[in-house]
């Protein structure tokens, strides 16, 4: 089994927190 890289963790999608949207106006 591979091992768990601990200098990389592991990118967790927060759907509580809705990602950013550049605004162009």
């Amino acid at each position: 089994a591979p091992e768990p890289k601990a200098e990389e963790p592991a990118p967790e999608p927060k759907a509580e927190e809705p990602a950013p949207e550049p605004k162009a106006e």
